[in-house]
């Protein structure tokens, strides 16, 4: 029997998509999922393109590097106000 409790925290990305992460016992083992939400004909959001799993002990690493890009974003957008996100992007491809 697949036994699961499932949790989840959603953003609204723009004013039809939104982004949902998701954590769930399959099995006995801890997953987190990540995926965009669109709405179908009827209105109601519907998973949209690929989902990114992963085992819930490896979020706290996950996080970090979010943490980072983050960082290196504003790093750039201090050096450089008008090349900001763009700048930052670049580092981050080349770390």
């Amino acid at each position: 029997m697949n036994c699961f409790a499932r949790y989840s925290a959603e953003i609204q990305l723009n004013k039809r998509e939104a982004l949902r992460c998701e954590r769930e016992s399959v099995h006995g083992t801890e997953v987190i999922r990540f995926l965009r939400l669109k709405p179908n004909a009827g209105g109601d959001l519907r998973p949209a393109g690929p989902q990114l799993a992963f085992a819930a002990k490896h979020l706290p690493a996950f996080v970090a590097m979010l943490k980072q890009l983050q960082d290196q974003i504003a790093e750039a957008s201090e050096r450089d106000p008008l090349r900001g996100l763009a700048a930052g992007l670049e580092e981050g491809r080349a770390a």
